[in-house]
């Protein structure tokens, strides 16, 4: 497998959450980091990322391979549901899931990280090492 591709990962694909097992078991971890000039929202099962705010949104990027992509893709429900929206972060240019606008009522979640939303101080978390632009 020759992973080329870099995504970006915020939410249920994020490492150690219930879809990065089923969707990312072989991609290539490149560290977490936080992605400047997107807001994040609560959908419930799972975030939105929508672009502008001046936060950012926490990250995990990963390489992965054509495939992966396409199972991502599925997944995600692009183009249809998210968008796919290549992305400046750490020296890579990374594909990143998002919408242009918060479904109606979707409260935003300010400090920008799901896991930390969804288990305030998770071990994923303290492990990951949150990096700013490495």
């Amino acid at each position: 497998m020759t992973n080329t591709i870099k995504l970006a990962a915020y939410g249920t694909l994020r490492l150690g959450q219930p879809n990065w097992g089923r969707f990312l078991p072989r991609a290539v971890h490149l560290g977490t980091h936080r992605i400047a000039g997107f807001r994040l929202f609560d959908g419930g099962a799972y975030p939105y990322a929508v672009p502008g705010g001046t936060g950012g949104i926490v990250a995990d990027l990963f390489s992965i391979d054509a495939a992966t992509l396409r199972q991502c893709d599925l997944l995600e429900g692009h183009p249809d549901h998210y968008a796919r929206r290549l992305v400046p972060v750490a020296r890579h240019e990374v594909w990143l899931y998002c919408v242009e606008r918060a479904p109606h009522g979707l409260r935003p979640i300010a400090h920008g990280d799901w896991v930390e939303h969804i288990a305030p101080g998770s071990a994923v978390r303290a492990a990951a090492g949150v990096g700013e632009g490495r």
